[in-house]
């Protein structure tokens, strides 16, 4: 059936529309197909707000009294149709809500199998097409050459499609569906299970549910190209929910678990023994808080092992499109902060440990572990022929080779910070002083949250104990030295590049830093600021002029540039001087 067109079996030639149907489905089951495709049939709807313009309505919109709030209300049929899907999922994706002592993962009937793997067809391998590995590894050898490097760091090259968002609905509800498969007690039974009784075995299965094994290839695939194509800054965008969607999947651990004293049941339920939907929830960390993994859950990282790596890698790359300017600098930070916070100590020691196990395997190295370690060779295996022809390359992979990505990224941080601090004026920097002194303020918190960034990079990555995003001014620089001395010689007198500097920039010997960049032109007809107030800008720029044509200032020297007084800062602190001399006075 086709993910888009009408509700009737796509057909090549004439040939096969005589042919008899090759699937067979019951009413039941058919129904699943046309309410799983529904979200992709239906045009858009835009909620509707109370001040909506008084014109003939869009589809899907909704005609709202003048006299309600102009909060955004969402469509009646989305409501339903996200209500409907989250009872189904309740149904249709048995979970175990309590920890019991399960070693085995709930079965999953026909009809359940099928609910999962349409959805998965439809929303997510229906929209979009991906190269498999192999097939971008040549494309990628083909345009760099067959010594290109296939590491970690080739992820973001390897990502071959064309991309399509997929609808708000769908988005929504896939989010509710990972919340609901993450949360099942069982994963953390199996992962103790096999970590504790288990040793020294090879192990040829994946700690994962039968629900969790058919999405992930197909969610892996839609992590790899929401990451390498989506926008990061449209409002529109799926990719920071898709973030959080990746993260979850990468940290089980943190589901919470409930008694039914404290809970209301749902209103749909497999039998009337059936609890689960109700004793377990993911709870969504903030990004200051400790991970709260154990040892236990080695099997499951070891059953995801290509979910922590590849696309870390992606958002690595792309995390240096985040806006780090003043008004949104905290809030990037706290993005970068909660990606960072899931690679603790421990974890990154089991990926490292297991990423050299999986290169033991690849060079054809056979020896067996020791009766008191747990074997996840086999397990990994098992992950990748999951994957499919989308696993990663058989070629080492560390995550060592991500250093570069993570400096560009760090540097990007340092840089607009330092910019940021040094737009300051004489007031800002006394204020941010004595906030610094009492620990306080935004500059300060910004310093403690690079830094922290900072540190947790080296545990992640492997930088050395003395490595520096941005070097240190009050230290002696030889080699920054002689790199801006080098930057330097390569410009005319106007500030340009000359054409051999263009050339070694190119080439990557040299490099401009943003904060090189100066200011051509008149700063006093510059547009106006977001600090400033318009209508007083104009003024004082005519006063200016006037005065400096009155006296014959010239405008390359010493002249009378009155705009400073348009800064809303300054006329706050003006007006405070003339308050208290006022009260002095009087």
């Amino acid at each position: 059936y086709s993910p888009n067109g009408p509700g009737t079996p796509v057909m090549q030639n004439q040939e096969k529309a005589d042919a008899p149907p090759s699937v067979f489905l019951s009413m039941l089951e058919y129904y699943l197909v046309v309410f799983i495709r529904y979200p992709l049939a239906t045009p858009e709807t835009q909620a509707a707000t109370a001040s909506s313009s008084a014109s003939a309505p869009r589809i899907g919109s909704i005609h709202r009294s003048p006299y309600l709030s102009s909060r955004n209300v969402e469509p009646y049929g989305e409501t339903v149709y996200y209500e409907l899907f989250t009872q189904y999922i309740n149904y249709y994706v048995p979970v175990r809500g309590s920890r019991r002592g399960n070693f085995e993962f709930a079965s999953l009937q026909r009809p359940s199998e099928l609910f999962v793997r349409i959805t998965m067809a439809l929303w997510l391998e229906g929209q979009n097409e991906l190269a498999p590995t192999a097939t971008a590894c040549a494309a990628l050898q083909q345009r760099r050459g067959p010594d290109v490097s296939l590491d970690l760091d080739a992820s973001f090259d390897l990502v071959k499609a064309t991309y399509r968002a997929p609808p708000k609905q769908v988005v929504r509800c896939l989010h509710s569906l990972v919340l609901k498969v993450v949360a099942d007690s069982t994963l953390a039974d199996v992962a103790e299970h096999v970590r504790k009784d288990l040793k020294g075995r090879s192990l040829d299965f994946l700690c994962l549910s039968k629900t969790m094994e058919i999405m992930q290839q197909p969610f892996f695939n839609h992590i790899r190209n929401v990451f390498r194509h989506a926008s990061m800054h449209s409002k529109d965008s799926i990719f920071h929910s898709t973030m959080n969607d990746w993260l979850a999947w990468l940290e089980p651990w943190n589901t919470q678990y409930y008694s039914t004293k404290n809970t209301v049941r749902g209103t749909v339920s497999r039998s009337s023994k059936d609890r689960s939907p109700t004793q377990a929830r993911y709870v969504q960390p903030k990004a200051t808080q400790s991970s709260r993994y154990t040892p236990d859950w080695e099997a499951y990282i070891a059953s995801n092992l290509h979910f922590y790596t590849v696309p870390l890698a992606l958002f690595l790359r792309r995390a240096r499109e985040l806006d780090f300017s003043p008004a949104v600098h905290q809030k990037s930070l706290e993005i970068v902060m909660k990606v960072f916070r899931v690679y603790s100590k421990d974890v990154v020691a089991v990926i490292n440990r297991l990423l050299q196990e999986r290169r033991n395997g690849v060079r054809g190295d056979s020896s067996s572990p020791a009766p008191s370690v747990v074997n996840y060779v086999g397990m990994v295996k098992k992950h990748e022929h999951n994957l499919g022809s989308f696993a990663p390359p058989e070629v080492f992979l560390s995550l060592s080779s991500l250093r570069n990505d993570v400096h560009n990224l760090l540097e990007e941080m340092y840089l607009q910070h330092l910019k940021n601090v040094e737009k300051l004026d004489f007031l800002d920097r006394a204020i941010a002083a004595i906030e610094g002194a009492f620990g306080s303020g935004q500059s300060k918190k910004e310093e403690r949250d690079l830094h922290a960034i900072t540190e947790k990079a080296k545990a992640i990555f492997g930088f050395p104990n003395d490595y520096q995003v941005v070097a240190d001014k009050s230290k002696p620089r030889g080699t920054d030295q002689r790199a801006e001395k080098a930057v330097a010689s390569e410009r005319t007198a106007e500030g340009f590049f000359s054409s051999s500097g263009l050339a070694r920039i190119a080439e990557g010997e040299i490099k401009c830093k943003p904060e090189d960049v100066v200011y051509r032109g008149d700063r006093m007809h510059s547009r106006v600021q977001s600090y400033e107030w318009k209508p007083a800008v104009d003024v004082l720029i005519n006063v200016s002029e006037a005065l400096n044509k009155r006296f014959g200032l010239d405008e390359e020297g010493k002249r009378v540039n009155l705009r400073f007084f348009a800064d809303y800062r300054n006329i706050l602190f003006i007006f405070l001087i003339f308050q208290i001399l006022r009260w002095i006075l009087t």
